[in-house]
Formats: C-alpha cells, sequence, structure tokens
C-alpha cells in the first residue's frame, strides 16, 4: 500500500504520522510524507525566474531540516517511510499535482478529533476533495491498530465499498465489523446483533467469499453524535461518500466519531 501523508510540524501530523507506522507494522506499506511550505506575503519575494528559485530552494533546504528532525522524534521503528518531499506552493494543488501519476492509494492527514466538527464538513464542501482521486485518511486519534469496522446506510453501494476495502486490506490480519447505521432522534443507542437487513447480508457475503474474518455484524439506531462514540474504540472507520451526493446522518457520524476515518468514493 502506498501513502501520501501531508506533513506540517504539529501535533495533528505527529499523531498521523504514528498512526500510520502502526498500520505498517501490519500492512507492507510505502509513506511518503510530503510538506508544503505555502508562500505568503510576509516573506514571498518579489522578482521571477532564477530570483525566485533560489529563495525557494533557500526555504525548502531550510524547511526540511525542521521537517527531518521532527519525523525522527516521531517515527521510531516505521516501516516504509519514504525521506520527506518539500515544495513550495498552494497547498492543494501541490498534492494534487503528487498524487497526479496515480502511485499512491491513499491520501492521509491528520485532523484532531474535537467536540467541533466544523473542520470536517469545511473539507466535504471545498473544492480539494471533489478533486481527489484516491481514498481519504483522517487520522482522528492515536488508537491501536487492531480492528477494523466498515460503517454503511440503507443508502451505501455495497457492491463498490467491498472491492475497494479489499483492494487495500485484505491480506491485514485482524478481525472486521460490520455496521449498519440507522438515523432516529432516540437519546439511547440500540444495537440489532446479527441483523439480518440487506446491507449487512451482502457485505458480509462478499467478505466471506473474500476469506475475511467478520468477527461481527450488526444495526445501530440512534443519534449520530450518541454512536459516533460507541466507534471511538475502533482502530479504523471505513466507509464510502458520493462528492455530488447530499449530506447524510452516515456523515454526521463519521464527522463525530473520534476514530480515525478512511473514506472511498462512489
Amino acid at each position: 500500500m502506498n501513502v501520501l501523508l501531508s506533513i506540517e510540524n504539529n501535533l495533528a501530523s505527529s499523531i498521523a504520522l504514528r498512526y500510520l507506522c502502526r498500520q505498517s507494522q501490519k500492512i507492507p506499506m510505502f509513506i511518503q510524507p510530503l510538506h508544503i511550505e505555502e508562500p505568503s506575503q510576509r516573506h514571498y519575494p518579489f522578482g521571477a525566474g532564477w530570483v525566485r528559485k533560489t529563495w525557494e530552494k533557500t526555504l525548502v533546504d531550510a524547511t526540511k531540516n525542521e521537517i527531518d528532525l521532527f519525523i525522527q522524534a516521531e517515527a521510531e521503528n516505521c516501516r516504509g517511510l519514504a525521506r520527506v518531499k518539500i515544495s513550495v506552493g498552494e497547498k492543494e494543488k501541490e498534492v494534487l499535482k503528487e498524487l497526479e501519476g496515480g502511485f499512491y492509494d491513499i491520501f492521509a492527514m491528520g485532523l484532531l478529533s474535537s467536540f467541533d466538527s466544523s473542520a470536517f464538513y469545511e473539507m466535504l464542501r471545498g473544492p480539494f476533495l471533489k478533486k481527489l482521486t484516491c481514498p481519504l485518511l483522517l487520522v482522528k486519534n492515536l488508537t491501536p491498530f487492531e480492528n477494523i469496522l466498515l460503517l454503511m446506510d440503507k443508502e451505501i453501494n455495497i457492491e463498490r465499498l467491498i472491492p475497494f476495502y479489499l483492494k487495500l486490506y485484505s491480506n491485514v490480519p485482524i478481525g472486521v465489523s460490520l455496521v449498519l447505521y440507522t438515523s432516529n432522534d432516540k437519546d439511547t443507542v440500540d444495537v440489532i446483533e446479527d441483523s439480518d437487513a440487506t446491507p449487512l447480508k451482502e457485505a458480509l457475503s462478499l467478505l466471506t467469499s473474500a476469506g475475511i474474518r467478520v468477527e461481527r455484524h450488526e444495526e445501530v439506531l440512534g443519534r449520530a453524535d450518541k454512536v459516533a462514540q460507541t466507534l471511538k474504540g475502533s482502530g479504523l472507520v471505513v466507509s464510502m461518500f458520493n462528492k455530488k451526493g447530499r449530506k447524510r446522518p452516515l456523515t454526521d457520524v463519521l464527522a463525530s466519531t473520534p476514530a480515525p476515518v478512511l473514506i472511498f468514493w462512489e
């Protein structure tokens, strides 16, 4: 698995890097850290050509030492970790440029978990994700990578979600749980174990046929924020969105859960 990791010298990046290093202990992985030094009027010089190129090289060299030290401090015994790439420019454009070659399976970034989910929704509304061609991993917390939960609702396309998942995680030696979310306004969370709801049956059949061990499959009913908290012990929550589709209650669960979230695109 090839992962492009957006990295800064901050806590969110520290958590994302450490989390990927934990995954790399169980999955053969190539992790490419990418740091974008964004120009600002405060320090960006006038001029063009060799003047600007010389300035950009100086800035990259100075930044590289700082980021290298950060990575060395945070990523002890990390398998498959490449030397950091640094470029100068607009962050989203530089990330998309790096992803254009089609080499990467996942784009990862840190997004600290908080009671305020506005950053999550702002990201979903922005133009960047509409151009993103690979799955998005948002690392909210440094959780042990010991279980994976596939989160669905009754609108999700199981025939696309499961093959996407298997392409990346078919050889992961940990159990998988299937959860079908149904929204209601109750303050309590109700769980229907071994539910025979159609999305669960389809997902269970596809995973079992691929030799994947499914630890449990259940339907969970409740308010999005309440259900989201029940997922906080998950090593990874996997789901799928339609970039052009309307926001669904499932989106609110993924926005609110403290667990790391991997989003595939329809």
